[in-house]
């Protein structure tokens, strides 16, 4: 059962690793020693769910990513999801690319026609 504390502690280093961000320096903004903050990303201990929200923003990640690895992408920024987007878009072949606008001007139709009711 303590695997999960390895499995956030992997997430934790692997997003604060894509920010460019030091433990020193995650450490510092969360007010809290490198030490322990080195043992949060070993797993081997926990922090609080105060640090873990403090950490999604930090990180520019969602609390669902960081806890349950179970986001179907793990950005909280809009910006971030676009890019992930767009690199998508950019790689697919032209058929593709138009099935994808087609979908995403469905799911846009239903969107306004839910928030019309």
């Amino acid at each position: 059962m303590e695997d999960y504390k390895k499995e956030i502690g992997a997430r934790l280093k692997t997003a604060r690793k894509n920010q460019h961000l030091t433990q020193e320096k995650i450490a510092e903004m969360l007010n809290i020693s490198q030490k322990h903050y080195s043992e949060a990303e070993r797993g081997l201990v926990g922090l609080s769910i105060k640090h873990y929200v403090e950490l999604s923003n930090i990180l520019d990640v969602s609390l669902d990513y960081l806890l349950k690895n179970s986001s179907t992408y793990p950005f909280s920024n809009q910006e971030q999801a676009n890019l992930l987007f767009n690199s998508i878009y950019n790689s697919a072949s032209t058929y593709t690319k138009k099935q994808m606008v087609s979908i995403m001007q469905i799911i846009h139709d239903i969107e306004r026609h839910i928030t019309e009711k």
